[in-house]
């Protein structure tokens, strides 16, 4: 199967065309081979089985690869998206997200870092109190009944190896 794409800058159109097929790639988690024969640019899936003799470039979507660091031991507490709990804006995070199921808080790590507790991920979005070292955690629950059922823990975790 093949896309003609035609040129009307030689250059310029090409270089253009080419970045904008790769970027539409790795989006779709496709994986084409562009071929460029100085008139125009075709595109081929790599299930086809004719071969052309031209200058070939073939883009693979990156692979995600999740890397943690080794397990270290934390307390944990819980929080809800109460006045007496926060500040002002109870619904809004330190990040300038909204609250959601899945968001923690920690004033060493960056905003969107990823840290796994008990098998699940949790991403940093938001800060404490500056009283509170790095290995504090609070972890966001929607109901009050839920964070106080979680109470205090001291539990083993795990970072997100920045990339």
């Amino acid at each position: 199967m093949y896309c003609k794409v035609r040129k009307k800058n030689k250059k310029r159109t090409s270089r253009k065309t080419i970045l904008w097929l790769m970027a539409l790639s790795a989006i779709a988690g496709s994986s084409w081979t562009y071929v460029y024969d100085h008139r125009h640019l075709l595109r081929e899936s790599t299930a086809s089985t004719e071969r052309r003799e031209e200058v070939k470039m073939t883009i693979e979507p990156q692979k995600e690869k999740e890397e943690w660091k080794t397990a270290k031991m934390g307390e944990f507490s819980a929080y809800t998206s109460e006045a007496s709990q926060t500040d002002s804006t109870p619904f809004i995070m330190a990040s300038g997200k909204r609250v959601y199921d899945g968001a923690i808080a920690n004033n060493c790590l960056p905003f969107g870092n990823k840290v796994e507790v008990n098998g699940k991920t949790y991403t940093v979005e938001d800060r404490m109190n500056k009283r509170y070292g790095c290995d504090h955690f609070d972890i966001w629950f929607k109901s009050k009944a839920e964070a106080l059922k979680f109470g205090r823990q001291q539990l083993e975790y795990r970072e997100e190896v920045a990339q």
